[in-house]
This record gives structure tokens, sequence and C-alpha cells, in this order.
């Protein structure tokens, strides 16, 4: 006869009344948590509030560090001790066990806060809070956007029809404003295949909202607001204190906050007057004067201008106060209107907080002819650059054609506005499961 294999008997229920924190307060009651320390003498529990030490007139001999267990006390001391689950390894060995530290934790705790207060914001606003699919027939065609496909299948078969995780939800978003919705907004999983680095997650937080018959005035407006809100709540201890501290600079969240174009930008961070568009060699030439020294004799008018942006402009920008980046040039126009007065530039923003850009912000682009030709250029680019064609979203396009409504919209990096505001170095700082390469 086989003989069964000894099974430790964890208890499917267990008694508690206080927290840890609790436990010296109280007469009597049950804590339970982990054991990080016990003798004859003492035992100490650890839970998310912090340590209860309470005194042993018993040997628990059941209860070694590590374990997770159930004591009952009065008034200090421990009268019973029972076992929930053994540590059948140490802790410390286990990686998650080690990255969530007190550090991370607090991160956390933050980022639940600042979470709750941006739905607080905008239910005090009248948006409806939506959610959209993350599956989708088109995740985004513009041209450096990677983005990771899937298959979904159709029958038993086999057959199949490819599907992609979004790159933001942007496209699904507008189909809803173009359907009668006028405030909405989403906080969301959005995806990005290749980027894992510093201030870059291949799956990351967006939160996105849109306004019908606003600009983008309306949703730098709106930025403002929530982003003094959300200082005030990370600093919560200080009374109304708007200003955070970030990578050893003091950066104020009260509003106004400042705005400059593109064209200001280049000419008062590197000293170059933006060429135009079919100026290309003008524009290396510039670089290389402004020293510059990346520019290649192939690079292109865009290639110069991210090339002199990245290492000469964004670190300085919004080094103590946030700033609007507006009238980007037609061609990065992305999903925006050009400007009336001035087609050359868009109606589009970014905001940059201690050098790090946290939104992007469009008056939105609603002529649907307008964005087939957008869509088809990019395709184009994609081809170009050897990247992965992506199909034109018809839905869109379709939705456009019953008629959007005049809108404002932005996407903002949750991960990266809490690693500012809790004054972390990295996104990974402020997210429980970061990517890793070698994970299993």
């Amino acid at each position: 006869m086989l003989r069964a294999p000894d099974v430790m008997n964890y208890p499917s229920r267990c008694n508690r009344s206080h927290n840890a924190a609790e436990a010296h307060s109280t007469r009597r009651g049950f804590v339970c948590g982990r054991v990080a320390r016990v003798s004859s003498h003492t035992i100490v529990v650890c839970d998310e509030s912090g340590l209860a030490e309470l005194t042993l007139a018993f040997d628990a001999e059941s209860a070694s560090p590590g374990d997770i267990v159930e004591v009952a006390f009065e008034s200090g001391a421990a009268r019973a001790v029972r076992v929930l689950a053994k540590a059948l390894a140490p802790p410390e060995a286990n990686a998650d066990f080690r990255r969530f530290d007190s550090d991370l934790r607090a991160a956390l705790r933050l980022r639940a806060r600042l979470t709750a207060e941006i739905r607080s914001f905008f239910a005090e606003e009248d948006f409806l809070e939506v959610e959209t699919p993350s599956l989708v027939a088109s995740p985004g065609i513009e041209p450096h956007l990677r983005a990771f496909a899937t298959e979904y299948c159709t029958d038993s078969g086999g057959g199949g029809r490819r599907l992609f995780l979004p790159t933001s939800p942007e496209y699904h978003m507008k189909r809803m404003m173009a359907a009668g919705f006028e405030r909405i907004f989403q906080i969301c999983r959005s995806y990005r295949n290749g980027e894992s680095f510093g201030l870059h997650n291949p799956e990351f937080t967006m939160l996105e909202w849109y306004r019908a018959y606003a600009d983008a005035d309306a949703i730098m407006a709106d930025l403002e607001r929530l982003g003094e809100r959300l200082a005030q709540t990370a600093g919560a201890g200080r009374p109304a204190s708007s200003i955070v501290r970030f990578r050893g600079k003091e950066i104020d969240f009260a509003p106004p906050w400042r705005r400059i174009t593109v064209r200001e930008v280049f000419r008062d961070f590197a000293d170059i007057e933006l060429p135009a568009e079919d100026e290309p060699q003008a524009f290396r030439e510039a670089a290389r004067g402004a020293g510059v020294s990346s520019i290649s004799d192939g690079d292109s008018w865009a290639d110069v201008f991210y090339k002199v942006f990245l290492s000469a402009i964004e670190p300085s920008l919004g080094a103590n106060k946030p700033v609007f980046l507006t009238e980007y040039p037609a061609s990065m126009a992305a999903l925006a209107k050009r400007k009336e007065s001035d087609p050359s530039v868009a109606e589009r923003f970014e905001l940059f907080i201690g050098g790090i850009e946290i939104a992007n912000g469009f008056t939105e682009l609603n002529d649907p002819d307008e964005q087939r030709r957008r869509f088809i250029d990019e395709q184009q680019q994609r081809r170009e650059m050897g990247e992965a064609e992506h199909p034109i979203d018809e839905r869109l396009l379709d939705a456009l054609m019953i008629g959007m409504p005049p809108a404002g919209g932005v996407a903002a990096g949750v991960d990266r506005l809490v690693m500012v505001l809790a004054g972390k170095e990295t996104i990974a700082d402020v997210m429980a499961f970061p990517f890793s390469h070698d994970f299993p």
C-alpha cells in the first residue's frame, strides 16, 4: 500500500482583531503576521502596520522566524501562538520579498493615493470614466511606435485574426466622442514594444482624457489644476504645499505654468533659429555650430531636431516649474489640428517637469480626410524605416465621418508623474513589477 505523503496542516481560517501597531495599546485580542524574531522570552510579529513585540510565558517551539502566525495576546503577553503558514525557505532569499522594502511600499501607497485623487478630480469635473479594449485591430501608426502583436483564435482548426495591444486608448476614446460622450477619461495599461529603460516600460499606465467643445488651452488648464492638487496630495503633512522636491530641486506646481513655443525654446536653450523644414543642411550646420556633436551628414531635418532637443533642451525643461512646450512643427502634428493663424505649426503641446516629458496633448484633429492622409503618410514612413505596417483604423475614420465635435485631449504617463511626485529616480521605483529582461 502506498503511504500518503506528510501534509502540513495549514489552517483555513484565523482570528485577527488588531494589526501589529495596535497590539501595544489594546488589552486583549489577536494579531497575525510574519515572525521577525522569536526567543524563549519574546515573539516579534510584523505586518504592514509595523511590529508587535509580545512577551512569552511558554516555549513557542512551533513558530520560527519567517513563519506566518496568529498570536492571541493579553496585556502585552502572548497567550497562544498558532502557525498559519510555514516559511519553508528563508523570506530574504525571495526576490519579491527583498524588492518590496519600506521605500517601495511607501511609494506604492502614494501611487494609490494619487490615483484615487485623479479619479476624484475628474468626478468633480463631471467626466465619465471609461474602459476601452486591450485587444485592438490597429494599435497606432506613428512611425516610431512598435506594438505587441497577438492572435485571436477564431476556430478549433487554428484559424485566427491578428490583433495588437494598444499603444494608447486614443482611437476608441475618439470613437466614443463621435458617438456623443463629451467628457471622458481613462486610466489604463498601454503597451509599446522595445521600450525598457529608466523612463520606459513595455507596459505602462496611461491617463488620457478628452473635452468636447474645447481645445489644447483648456486641457493645459486641466493639467495645471490637476497637477497642483496631486502635488498637495504628495506633500500631505505640509499645509497646502504645492512644492515637490525632485532630483535635488524644488518644483512649484502652483499655476500658472510656463508656456513656450518650440521655436522659442530652440532659440533660448540651444541658441538656434529653427530653419524651415525643407532646409536640413542649414539645420545640420546650425546644430553643429551650437555644439551638438552627434549630427551626421545624412541626418534628416527631424533627426537633427530630436538630437538637439534631447541633448540641449529637454534636460532643462521644467526645472523649477512645469512647462508646456507648444506650437510643434506641422510635420510633428500627429493627431492635432494645424494652427489656423499659422498652418506651419500644430496645436500640439507637451508637458515637461524636471526635464521629463509627462504629457502630450492636442487640439484634436476631426477632419476625416486629413486624418486618412496622415495615416497613409505614416504608413509610408514606417515602410521606409523598415518597421512593421499597422492597419489603418477604419472604425475611427468612420466615426470622424459622422462628425466628432471640436475637442481637446491629452495622454499623460502616470508612472512618470508618480515618479516625480514621489521624488524617485526611475519609474521602476514606483511600480510593483517593472519589466525585467531576466524574468522567468
